[in-house]
């Protein structure tokens, strides 16, 4: 419900399942087939109440799910049905056919309680099916204790641990409970939801900051932890809330969820320049002139400019005070005379004052400074307006165009080889034989034509292509569910997928030549590098004569095509192998070209997604219920924690024996249904307890709460989560985790997973430096393509290995060369002797290919798992073994998620990571009263870590007020830290705010430009000139500190402004640091970070919104680009616009409240 409130402010309700899944047998979830009636159902007769029902389909008691096809045509909520219901398997639930109404009653405001349902029910043990009765409580929660909650009538006692719930329940809340009891008295509760629920969009009325409670409309309750996290309420804010019936106070509702609605185009302050505001008005006599423009100077320059005060009536007058109305550090205008005292300057009739103001240009952009003469009695105001523009104010930097491509249709997307092709040479060599053949799970051509539209001279509307996807995708509409996970999960790669072959199509080109590179044909791509995204060693090339008519090219076997593959990506080109007759052949001719993009990671997606729902079931993709299993490892925790035990002594690399013993998935196997779980034994009847010795004893009090309950392993095979917000060491905490599992769990196999080669990478080098592996236990999996890539550090080779899927077991792996570096390329038997494998998500989905089984691995940990869309989160869990594996996530669901090109497929949830959509769970979700000593979570499922070691506590605490509670505790010193000194130098060469009472200027610095956006010809990218040039002035500020540019970054949504801000500072003569994207320095820090906004008008910014582009109203990208800073964070951007956004505008209130806002003026509603 989150993602679809956030996206369009509305929800709706469940839909469709895919009712022709064969989970039994694992060939056809491979090849992508949905087209086989189940068979060998299991059947039971029932008899229940319809609790949810549309056009569509329905459920009857909450969780049994029935098609439309089902329904009687008078079938209405709350009617008492008789149904037939059926399963495929045990894991699966219930679905209902063959309904009948035998009651049926309208809903009422008050259900009648108690009302019975006589179903049957399967005993577990025995599979005898045994009578049982179901009914639903209407009650309200009377209390919490703990995970217990109390509901009246009858004071039922419940725990949320073992009870199915919606949502998270609170004293006063009136739900419905659905109990199951038998014939010999046992009762079960068995769901919990609430009673009534709404979407309710209104205004906050009343806000306590100090008790973080507030009201919407006078009637709706909410507090702090319910807001989405970024979001500070204030009085007036226009909020969309989930809410739920219950009693607070004299109020009858709750929010469960309250995020603010869309940016709102009008400022509704007032203007000081509106002719009917009194303050501007001359009165009494006194004219002071209306026009006090001073005009533009250049940056670094000064002028002196007079306003004179005129006397015209009869009376005399005392100018009690003149002054600025904001007082601003660094102000760049100033009152040089007269001064005045403690004694009023008499101002007689007739008579005139003459008041100097000096303005010196320091920043760039617009400013007016509003300037108040008090008089006894009276008041006026002027605002003095001037504009410091750089020497090159229009276009300061030049820039190299590029031109945009036309757009493709769906034909054209669609016709990839119709027809005779010449085929052309692979980076790789095909195998001509893999265990286990991947499925082809082709694009559905229908979503593509709704996409393109049906002819080359349509473009859809949004709304028209959004009611076409509901209408041929219904299950769209809804938040992800059980019954239409595969469906949606599905349709989503598809989209994302077309977003993709629509942007390798922009490369396509009407008239190449090619040119002769060694073994290769060259295609040059001028500023290739730069584009995103960007061409990748294994994408297809079509090539057909250019001047060829139409006619021409469909006679394919008169006029045939050529394949070829990109092997090499450069600067400005690629390299292609076609097959040997054109290269030989080829003279320089003409020829029209098309791309088509590598499918295999797609395909490995898809089949991710079927793997584990049918491996690990959908109550573990969707968990409701904690289930405790015997402890994994017994801790007792060593007084010597300092001792430092080598894993050289404490562990031995797997043999090759225990290799042999894998049960290797084989095709045949597969096509029967037969595939086998590795047996891997993690308990002894009596264990006794093991000491804990940690390899680093610098961990603190969290991080080896995590680690312990980790080792033991309670709630396994549900994940246990790592939470850690930037800089609280969550790259610590996975290190000591993988040695202590190395050293406590002898028999464990561990694969570690990760989004980027970066990530990956990272986690190899903190291995490696442990110094705690013999020969041969540790291994990063790496790509052909990477290893090409020239990116792979030096000290990760010798474990480094390439995935060889046409070797036998029992054969010598070989030795490849890449770029001077030789590697081996690894059979699966000799990838399975080891006990660590680390590689990224879609890398080792090649293991699958090869035969790896569920269950090889005991241990699989995906380290940046909120970087993952959710399908490639599940590529390595289809290796889990689903009763006593462990899958161990880590990561910041609050910082930014996948990346994800199509923006249909992001709105439909593809860009809501799986560890963020399960800490959304009631299970997972913050939970206070029930573990007020853990930072409210369950420490058996996820631990918090709170102590950041990155940045001063100014940066730390308002990213901890925005975004985690304030639960972050800032451990570096403001006073004695290399920040804190880093800080104080840099305070002397930079315009920084001055603060009273304080040696150190403030760490986090907010500076206002009021500038202008402009585009390059032809370009959709966007630059503010006025901001380039502050940066670059900041920048040159900071190098001549002495501060190295490897430890100063500059972040900007835009690449033009990028491009804009490199070419200033090579203007300058300075060393160029970073500059990039938010996506690009998450994981990164530096000690100065620059971040430049480029916003200045509103009306863009709702294009941005809807593109998810930049950073207004997009609050996790704010949060990467705010803590990115160890020392110094300096904000440019301008006020006016950004405090239309509510995530921004905490920004600017906490900058202004500690002092720390410099630049031109400030919007009212911030002044007030």
């Amino acid at each position: 419900m989150w993602n679809i409130i956030k996206s369009v402010g509305s929800y709706f309700t469940n839909t469709v399942r895919d009712n022709y899944d064969d989970e039994n047998r694992l060939s056809i979830i491979l090849d992508g087939h949905d087209d086989v009636e189940p068979q060998n159902l299991i059947t039971l007769d029932k008899t229940g109440k319809v609790t949810h029902i549309n056009e569509v389909d329905g459920k009857i008691d909450g969780t049994i799910f029935f098609w439309k096809k089902e329904m009687p045509s008078d079938l209405k909520l709350n009617d008492l049905v008789s149904f037939t219901a059926y399963k495929e398997t045990e894991g699966e639930e219930w679905r209902a056919k063959k309904i009948r109404v035998v009651h049926s009653e309208s809903w009422e405001p008050e259900p009648n309680e108690n009302e019975l349902l006589d179903i049957f029910k399967t005993d577990d043990n025995t599979n005898r099916v045994i009578e049982t009765t179901s009914y639903v409580e209407n009650g309200q929660v009377l209390e919490r204790q703990g995970r217990d909650v109390i509901i009246s009538p009858g004071n039922i006692r419940c725990n949320l641990d073992v009870l199915r719930a919606e949502f998270l329940p609170r004293k006063g809340d009136f739900v419905q409970l659905y109990v199951t009891s038998t014939p010999n008295g046992t009762v079960t509760y068995d769901y919990l939801m609430p009673l009534r629920s709404r979407t309710k969009m209104g205004n906050i009325t009343c806000w306590e900051k100090e008790n973080n409670i507030g009201i919407i409309s006078n009637e709706v309750v909410f507090h702090k932890d319910d807001c989405e996290p970024g979001y500070l309420p204030r009085i007036g804010d226009e909020v969309i809330a989930d809410t739920i019936e219950s009693e607070q106070g004299i109020k009858r509702w709750r929010a469960l969820l309250v995020i603010p609605a869309n940016l709102g185009d009008n400022d509704q302050s007032v203007d000081l320049q509106d002719s009917n505001s009194t303050l501007l008005q001359n009165k009494e006599g006194i004219y002071i002139p209306e026009n006090t423009d001073i005009g533009s100077l250049k940056l670094g320059g000064e002028v002196v400019y007079q306003v004179v005060v005129e006397n015209g009536g009869s009376k005399d007058h005392e100018l009690l005070n003149a002054s600025f109305c904001v007082k601003r550090n660094n102000t760049q205008i100033t009152l040089e005379e007269p001064v005045i005292g403690e004694k009023p300057l008499a101002l007689p009739s007739n008579g005139n004052a003459t008041f100097v103001f000096r303005v010196k240009a320091k920043f760039c952009g617009k400013y007016r400074e509003l300037f108040m003469w008090t008089f006894k009695g009276f008041e006026i105001a002027r605002q003095l307006k001037f504009e410091v523009k750089p020497d090159k104010a229009n276009n300061p930097f030049g820039l190299n165009q590029r031109q945009l491509k036309s757009t493709v249709n769906a034909e054209e997307l669609l016709a990839t080889s119709s027809g005779f092709v010449v085929a052309g040479i692979k980076p790789i060599k095909p195998s001509s034989f893999t265990p286990v053949s991947m499925g082809t799970f082709e694009v559905a051509h229908r979503l593509v034509h709704i996409l393109l539209g049906e002819n080359n001279n349509q473009q859809r509307q949004e709304s028209e292509i959004l009611s076409l996807l509901f209408k041929e995708y219904p299950y769209l509409k809804d938040d992800l569910a059980p019954h239409n996970y595969k469906q949606r999960m599905h349709t989503l790669l598809d989209l994302e997928e077309i977003k993709n072959m629509i942007d390798t199509s922009s490369y396509n080109l009407s008239h190449a030549v090619f040119s002769n590179v060694k073994d290769y044909l060259c295609l040059k791509i001028p500023n290739l590098a730069e584009k995103r995204p960007s061409l990748l060693v294994g994408d297809r090339v079509i090539i057909q004569e250019s001047d060829l008519s139409q006619e021409a090219k469909s006679k394919d076997h008169e006029y045939g095509k050529y394949e070829g593959f990109i092997h090499k990506v450069q600067n400005d080109g690629i390299l292609i192998k076609f097959g040997p007759f054109f290269h030989k052949s080829y003279k320089g001719d003409e020829y029209s070209v098309s791309f088509y993009a590598s499918r295999t990671n797609f395909r490995r997606l898809h089949q991710a997604i079927n793997v584990t729902e049918q491996h690990m079931g959908l109550d573990w993709l969707f968990p409701q219920i904690l289930k405790m299993h015997p402890v994994q490892v017994k801790i007792k925790e060593s007084a010597d924690d300092k001792r430092k035990v080598s894993l050289k002594e404490k562990t031995k690399l797997c043999p090759s024996k225990d290799a042999a013993k894998i049960i290797w998935n084989t095709t045949a196997k597969i096509k029967d249904g037969k595939e086998e779980f590795v047996k891997i034994p993690l308990l002894s009847k009596y264990q006794p307890p093991k000491d804990i010795h940690w390899y680093n004893s610098r961990l603190n009090i969290n991080q080896k709460r995590a680690v312990k309950y980790i080792l033991r392993g309670d709630a396994r095979p549900l994940p246990y989560v790592i939470f850690g917000p930037p800089g609280t060491g969550k790259t610590v905490t996975v290190v000591e985790t993988i040695l202590q599992l190395l050293a406590m769990v002898t028999d464990s196999r561990l694969l570690i997973a990760t989004p980027s080669n970066s990530a990956a990478d990272l986690i190899a080098e903190r291995l490696i430096e442990s110094d705690m592996f013999t020969s041969g236990m540790l291994l990063r999996l790496i790509s052909h393509s990477y290893a090409e890539d020239k990116r792979l550090p030096q000290n990760i080779v010798p474990i480094s290995a390439i995935v060889d899927i046409k070797s036998r077991d029992g054969t010598p792996y070989e030795m490849k060369t890449y770029n001077g570096a030789k590697m081996k390329v690894l059979s699966r038997q000799e990838i399975g002797l080891h006990r660590i494998t680390i590689g990224t998500c879609t890398c080792v989905g090649a293991l699958y290919t090869m035969g790896f089984p569920a269950g090889h691995f005991t241990h699989i940990i995906i380290d940046e798992a909120g970087q993952a869309t959710e399908p490639e989160l599940l590529i390595p869990l289809g290796f889990l073994n689903p009763q006593n594996g462990q899958a161990i996530f880590a990561g910041d669901p609050l910082q930014l998620g996948p990346v994800v090109s199509s923006k249909y497929a992001s709105d439909f949830g593809l860009s809501d990571s799986f560890l963020a959509r399960l800490l959304r769970l009631p299970l997972y979700h913050k939970d206070i009263d029930g573990y007020p000593e853990t930072e409210g979570y369950n420490p058996v499922l996820i631990t918090k870590l709170i102590y950041n070691y990155r940045s001063l506590p100014e940066i730390t605490n308002l990213c901890s007020t925005m975004f985690y509670s304030g639960d972050l505790v800032p451990k570096i010193s403001e006073h004695s830290s290399e920040e804190a000194k880093t800080l104080k130098k840099l305070s002397s060469f930079m315009h920084l705010p001055i603060r009273e009472n304080s040696v150190l200027p403030p760490s986090v610095i907010f500076h206002g430009v009021r500038g202008t956006n402009e585009q390059a010809p032809e370009s959709p990218s966007w630059y503010n000139p006025q901001e380039v040039v502050q940066v670059s002035l900041y920048f040159k500020q900071a190098f001549e500190s002495n501060l190295d540019t490897e430890e100063i970054g500059i972040v900007t949504p835009y690449q033009l402004q990028a491009s804009k801000i490199r070419e200033a500072i090579n203007t300058a003569g300075l060393p160029l640091p970073k500059v990039g994207s938010v996506e690009e320095f998450q994981g990164q820090e530096r000690m100065l970070i620059i971040l430049s906004t480029v916003r200045s008008r509103v009306s863009l910014v709702s294009s941005d919104v809807k593109h998810s582009l930049g950073f207004v109203a997009c609050p996790r990208r704010l949060n990467v680009g705010i803590t990115r800073g160890r020392a110094l964070i300096v904000i440019i951007g301008d006020p006016h616009l950004l405090v239309h956004d509510s995530y921004w505008r905490t920004v600017l209130d906490y900058c202004l409240k500690n002092n720390a806002y410099i630049g031109c003026d400030l919007p009212r509603r911030l002044l007030s």
